[in-house]
């Protein structure tokens, strides 16, 4: 029974992604029949690229649903049932601060702003204090969910 649930899981996947990827491949062949009229090479190219990124999606997103997501949940649970449930505040500090710091997307745009103010902004500190700021806000949070703490006192 958990095989066919587990299979329908990962049909759902496969067409929850190729609904995301295919407006910028219909994007991309009509750009490419209009406008860019790419050699043949070059167009297969990035035909095997885009499916790649879709293979490297599904086995990511399902590695996530079957691996990651069962874990959080027991983690979460379990914690969550402790007495020490203030516990929460500093670890949901701590992963707010790392996964902000590890962020590509994060780097990138600190590195940008870096470059476009000619390094008026600095991009270390920026990513320093945008990490803590995401921490800060996630522990906040966390205080609001373990105490009940009314949105009001924080806002």
């Amino acid at each position: 029974m958990s095989e066919i649930f587990i299979a329908s899981d990962f049909l759902s996947l496969l067409l929850e992604i190729l609904q995301a990827l295919a407006p910028i491949f219909v994007i991309f062949i009509i750009f490419q029949i209009f406008v860019l009229k790419l050699p043949r090479s070059s167009f297969l190219n990035i035909l095997k690229g885009f499916l790649l990124t879709y293979a490297g999606l599904v086995l990511f997103l399902y590695g996530v649903q079957i691996g990651f997501m069962p874990a959080g949940k027991y983690i979460g649970e379990t914690i969550g049932a402790s007495p020490h449930r203030w516990i929460l505040i500093p670890i949901g500090f701590l992963l707010g601060f790392v996964v902000t710091i590890v962020e590509p997307a994060v780097r990138i745009l600190c590195a940008q702003v870096d470059e476009t103010s000619s390094g008026y902004i600095r991009e270390k500190p920026m990513l320093y204090i945008l990490s803590i700021g995401v921490a800060f806000a996630i522990a906040l949070a966390m205080a609001k969910t373990v105490f009940g703490i009314s949105l009001i006192y924080i806002y």
